[in-house]
């Protein structure tokens, strides 16, 4: 009657989908460093940032609302490392982006617009890095973030934005 026996039965670990969130947010992280890394820590990151999309899949297996937009995001981000893979990467984004929208995950949509408008301003697609941007604001702005909005602007080196 406490739970002890149905928690036994259970073939999966215990594995609570909010904690995809704080998986995902780490392994962003160590993409984000992976540049400025040495090559002993860029094996490093790319590892511990793969273990966590594979704990986040899994999670999209039983939370497939919650995580899904997560594991799209990291597969963009880890497309995102090599100029090859630039469809790919966007494709990614873009899924992840939808998904967060459909799933009114507000601060899911925010981070993943961000981050492919950091990318493709990176590889010097400025007119779509600045739509995607705006839209981070945007997102970031109803959220409530206004300290994330300000770094975003501050990064992208905007001033305004335009909608």
């Amino acid at each position: 009657a406490d739970g002890t026996s149905y928690m036994s039965t259970l073939r999966e670990p215990v594995f609570r989908a909010d904690d995809s969130f704080f998986l995902m947010l780490d392994a962003i992280a160590c993409l984000a460093h992976y540049q400025q890394a040495g090559k002993k820590q860029r094996t490093r990151l790319i590892r511990r940032a793969k273990w966590h999309l594979r704990r986040i899949t899994k999670c999209a297996k039983y939370a497939r609302h919650i995580c899904l937009a997560e594991v799209f995001l990291l597969k963009a981000e880890l497309a995102a490392l090599s100029n090859r893979h630039f469809l790919e990467a966007c494709a990614h984004y873009d899924c992840a982006i939808s998904l967060s929208s459909r799933e009114h995950m507000l601060i899911d949509e925010a981070i993943a617009s961000e981050r492919a408008g950091f990318y493709l301003k990176r590889i010097g697609q400025t007119t779509e890095a600045e739509r995607y941007l705006n839209d981070a604001i945007r997102l970031y702005t109803a959220w409530g973030a206004t300290a994330k909005v300000a770094d975003v602007k501050q990064k992208a080196g905007m001033t305004t934005t335009t909608t």
